[in-house]
C-alpha cells in the first residue's frame, strides 16, 4: 500500500546514515562489507550443484510394483528376463524363490563365490529393469529379490573380499569392481523411482550398509550423494530425512582419510547448502521441522571439517553482507526484499546455529572469528526498515 511505500522510502535516508555511521562506529564490519578478499576463496564455483538439481527427470510415469512388506511369493512363481548379450544371441534368466533362497544360503556361508555376487547382482539389475521398463514382474518376486539383496549382499560381500576396510587393497577387487559398479549404481537408481516410504526406509538402511563400498567407486558415490541430499531435503517424511542423512554422515566420515576424501565433503557440503537454501524458501507449521532438522543436521556436518567449513561459510555469510549492503544503498523500489525473506533469515540462523556449536565445543574454533561479522549483518538487518510490518522479523 502506499502508506507502506512511503514508510520504505522514508527510511532509505536514515539506512544511508546507517552505512555511514558504519565506517567510525564500527571499522572491521564496514571493511568486511567493502573490501576486496581472498580471491581463490570468493571466486567460488556454485554452479555446479544448481546444475545437479536442474539434472533431475521426473519418474513418475514408470511403473511401480506393488512393494508393501517385501512380501515373498510362493516356490511357483518365477520370472524371465531376456538379456543381449556381446553375440547378440539371447539368454533367458530365470527367477523363482528357490533360486533366491539358494543364492541367500551361498552368500551366508562362509565361503562365498564370485559367481552368487555376479548373480544376485544380475538379479538387482533385471528387478530395475521391471520399474525403468514398465515389464510387469509379479510383485512378491520383486520383493524378494530386493529381500535378498537387502539382508545378504553386504555380508556376502565382505565375505569374499575378506576386510572390512581397504577394499581396493583385497586380491579379489578387481574381479568384483565391475559388478560393484553396476550394483550401487542401480541401488542410488531404485532410490529415485520407489516411492512407497516402508520399502524406501528398507532401502536407505541397506545403503547405510553399503556406504563402506562407495568412497572406492568415485562416480557412484557423486550420485548416491546427490540423490541423499535429494531426500535429505526433501521428503515428507522424517525418517527418511533422518536415514538419507545418516547415510550422508557415514559416507562423509569413512572418505575421510581417502585422497578424495576433502573434495567429496566440499562438494557435499555446497549441495547441501543449497538444498537447505532451496527449500526454506517458505516457512509454516507443517515446513519448519523439516527445515529446523536440515539446519540442525547441516551444522553437525559442517563441524566434522571445521577449516573446510569455514571458507564456504565466509563466502556464504558475506553474499548475505553483500545483499544487505545493497539494500542500505541502492534506490531501487523493494531491494529490501533481498533482505526481508525467509531464505536470508533461515540462513543467518544456520550461521549462527554452526558458530555456538563450534565454539561451545572448542573456543579456539577457527569459526570463531566470523561471529562477529554475522552479529553485524543481523544487526544491519534489523535496523533496515523500522515500520511495524517488519515489528516480528526483527
Amino acid at each position: 500500500d502506499e502508506e507502506s511505500d512511503d514508510d520504505v522510502n522514508n527510511d532509505e535516508a536514515s539506512a544511508k546514515r546507517y552505512l555511514s555511521s558504519l565506517q567510525s562506529k564500527d571499522p572491521e564490519f564496514y571493511k568486511f562489507l567493502e573490501g576486496e578478499n581472498d580471491q581463490e576463496i570468493l571466486n567460488f564455483d556454485q554452479s555446479s550443484s544448481d546444475a545437479d538439481s536442474e539434472d533431475d527427470e521426473e519418474k513418475d510415469s514408470c511403473h511401480k510394483p506393488d512393494t508393501n512388506g517385501l512380501e515373498v511369493a510362493s516356490d511357483e512363481s518365477d520370472f524371465e528376463m531376456e538379456e543381449d548379450e556381446p553375440s547378440l544371441k539371447k539368454k533367458k534368466k530365470k527367477y523363482n524363490i528357490d533360486l533366491l533362497n539358494a543364492w541367500a544360503e551361498e552368500l551366508s556361508s562362509k565361503e562365498v563365490s564370485l559367481d552368487v555376487i555376479t548373480s544376485v547382482a544380475g538379479a538387482f539389475k533385471d528387478a530395475l529393469k521391471t520399474v525403468d521398463e514398465g515389464i510387469m514382474m509379479e510383485g512378491a518376486l520383486f520383493n524378494a529379490i530386493v529381500r535378498t539383496c537387502v539382508s545378504h549382499f553386504e555380508p556376502g560381500l565382505i565375505k569374499y573380499l575378506k576386510r572390512t576396510k581397504n577394499f581396493k587393497e583385497s586380491p579379489k577387487w578387481n574381479k568384483v569392481n565391475k559388478t560393484l559398479k553396476s550394483y550401487t549404481t542401480d541401488l542410488v537408481k531404485l532410490l529415485g523411482v520407489i516411492s512407497d516410504p516402508a520399502v524406501l526406509a528398507v532401502l536407505l538402511k541397506h545403503v547405510h550398509a553399503m556406504v563402506i563400498f562407495y568412497p572406492c567407486l568415485p562416480k557412484s558415490c557423486k550420485l548416491l550423494i546427490k540423490e541423499l541430499i535429494r531426500i535429505w531435503s526433501t521428503s515428507d517424511e522424517e525418517t527418511l530425512r533422518i536415514l538419507s542423512f545418516m547415510c550422508i554422515l557415514r559416507l562423509v566420515q569413512r572418505s575421510m582419510k581417502t585422497e578424495e576424501g576433502e573434495s567429496l565433503f566440499e562438494n557435499t557440503l555446497k549441495s547441501m547448502y543449497m538444498a537447505f537454501v532451496k527449500n526454506s524458501k517458505f516457512v509454516s507449521p507443517s515446513s519448519r521441522p523439516g527445515i529446523a532438522f536440515m539446519r540442525r543436521s547441516l551444522s553437525e556436518l559442517m563441524n566434522l571439517n571445521q577449516e573446510v567449513s569455514y571458507q564456504h561459510a565466509f563466502v556464504y555469510l558475506r553474499q548475505l553482507a553483500i545483499h544487505l549492503r545493497n539494500a542500505l544503498t541502492l534506490q531501487k523500489k523493494d531491494i529490501y526484499k533481498t533482505v526481508y525473506n525467509w531464505q536470508f533469515v533461515n540462513s543467518l540462523h544456520l550461521w549462527a546455529t554452526l558458530f555456538g556449536t563450534a565454539v561451545k565445543n572448542n573456543p579456539n574454533s577457527v569459526l570463531e572469528s566470523l561471529i562477529h561479522p554475522l552479529i553485524q549483518v543481523m544487526t544491519g538487518s534489523i535496523g533496515l526498515i523500522y515500520t511495524t510490518k517488519y515489528y516480528p522479523l526483527r
